[in-house]
């Protein structure tokens, strides 16, 4: 099982679960972007395959802790520093044994040039 942290549309879950057909997705993102999520899922037809869970990973909302693999894909750069360490340690702390934490961003809003912060945008999986 795999967890799309902040998994917005639904959009990489879908392609997950399209590359790998033994592969299982659960969104977790806020409950507004769930129902968008779910019915983008729906009308791909793979509503048996991505489950959801809504939470604001702010929130001292409970998060589930079955998944292999925790996923997230420029969701922490909406964050504050503070924010970040707070969302990493709740994942940390209900992770089980064994489980991975992947994490792709680009700060893109972080960088010493402007240059490179026009580079990482023009190129981000985000806006495509």
């Amino acid at each position: 099982t795999l967890y799309d942290v902040g998994g917005n549309t639904g959009k990489w879950a879908l392609r997950c679960c399209k590359f790998n057909e033994n592969i299982a997705v659960t969104l977790l993102d806020l409950p507004q972007q769930i129902v968008l999520a779910k019915e983008n899922i729906a009308n791909a037809g793979f509503s048996d395959r991505i489950d959801f869970h809504a939470v604001d990973m702010l929130s001292d909302a409970p998060l589930p802790g079955e998944a292999d693999i925790w996923w997230m894909s420029q969701f922490l750069d909406c964050f504050s520093p503070e924010q970040i360490i707070s969302i990493l340690s709740k994942i940390a702390s209900v992770m089980k044994p064994g489980a991975k934490l992947c994490i792709m961003e680009l700060f893109w809003d972080a960088q010493r040039f402007e240059a490179t912060s026009f580079s990482l945008n023009a190129s981000s999986l985000y806006f495509t």
